[in-house]
């Protein structure tokens, strides 16, 4: 008889875009912000540990209560490394918390701005595993 064996997989609710674009951090922040209507702030810099060394990457939030979600932005680049090193290319990630067909679809224009070359949504089988857990944000 053949078993079957069920792996335990973890669920992430999260909806992750990559940007690329030529503009430094602070301007592609700034440029998000009058194109989608989003008040970023700046955050406290994401960390994880990596090779057993604290690693830091910038990051400008907003919650947005009557939509019960989180907007984060969130620099691939960090002091020393990558956040996504399989990603090489992304500039910066956007993260939903609680996806909408509305705000996919508003992304998907900001694609044919001057400010962003690419933008795409990650799938799960283009980063890592501890890549996707650090960006989902809990």
């Amino acid at each position: 008889m053949k078993r079957h064996i069920l792996k335990e997989t973890d669920v992430f609710d999260n909806r992750i875009y990559g940007i690329v674009s030529t503009k430094p951090f602070a301007q592609l922040t700034w440029n998000l912000i009058e194109q989608l209507n989003i008040e970023f702030t700046r955050d406290s810099d994401l960390q994880s540990e990596i090779n057993n060394e604290v690693q830091y990457w910038p990051r400008y939030t907003f919650e947005d209560i009557e939509a019960e979600t989180n907007y984060t932005l969130v620099k691939n680049r960090g002091v020393d490394s990558l956040l996504a090193p399989e990603l090489k290319n992304v500039d910066v990630f956007l993260i939903e918390t609680n996806h909408s067909l509305t705000f996919q679809l508003s992304v998907e224009n900001i694609s044919k701005t001057s400010f962003v070359d690419f933008c795409f949504e990650v799938k799960e089988n283009m980063i890592k595993h501890e890549t996707r857990q650090v960006l989902n944000l809990e």
